[in-house]
């Protein structure tokens, strides 16, 4: 269930930001899926009358249909942040190699800058479920130092070679924060960790690829 609903949102606010901020006009080639409907909440069984009190359920509860929203939601945004590092890192990639120059590498910095003031709006609200107040706010403190390297990479205070260094400790962070929130949300819901890391690794894969030219079609 996780990886149905996490990746086609993760990917359709993805596609939603680029197209938004002009990205796709500096060469990306990624179409987001719509997103899929959040399943609706289980019907509550009826309990048959009896005279033993039956023990309560010790299993994760399964969330409701809002619930499931406000999860969603939430681990979007995170695995958002984590790809706006991954972004960083590939444009600055692509420009140190020759890849993209002029305007295509502004247009990637635009893109990158539109992803992370989503998250920056997104981490100002209050965590929409308690399981992942850890790591929201956790992810509050990590942000702004993705904007500050973004900040100093467009202001030439450092260039292309220098930001996988500078990005190192601060993915390293990044990926902490989505392993607790993985694991506040298994314990919390009844969703499967493992899916849910599946979910991550794939967006985050998608991810790498967005700034790849689109192949021109054969004539």
């Amino acid at each position: 269930m996780a990886r149905a609903w996490s990746l086609s949102l993760i990917l359709a606010l993805l596609g939603v930001l680029l197209a938004a901020c002009g990205a796709s006009s500096a060469g990306t080639a990624y179409t987001a899926p719509p997103s899929a409907p959040s399943p609706a909440a289980p019907p509550s069984p009826t309990a048959p009358p009896s005279s033993t009190a039956t023990p309560a359920s010790t299993a994760a509860p399964t969330p409701d249909a809002a619930a499931l929203s406000d999860v969603e939601r939430g681990y979007a945004t995170l695995v958002l942040l984590q790809g706006s590092a991954v972004m960083l890192e590939e444009s600055a990639a692509k420009i140190q190699s020759g890849e993209a120059q002029g305007l295509a590498g502004f247009g990637q910095l635009i893109a990158i800058g539109a992803v992370l003031r989503a998250v920056d709006e997104a981490l100002a609200e209050e965590p929409p479920v308690p399981a992942l107040a850890a790591s929201w706010s956790a992810a509050r403190a990590a942000a702004p130092r993705l904007r500050d390297v973004l900040s100093r990479w467009v202001d030439k205070q450092i260039t292309s070679a220098d930001i996988p260094q500078e990005l190192a400790p601060i993915k390293l962070e990044i990926d902490d924060i989505l392993l607790g929130a993985e694991r506040d949300l298994a314990g919390a819901y009844a969703v499967d960790r493992a899916d849910l890391a599946k979910t991550r690794e794939e967006a985050l894969d998608k991810v790498k690829g967005i700034f790849e030219p689109t192949p021109t079609p054969a004539s």
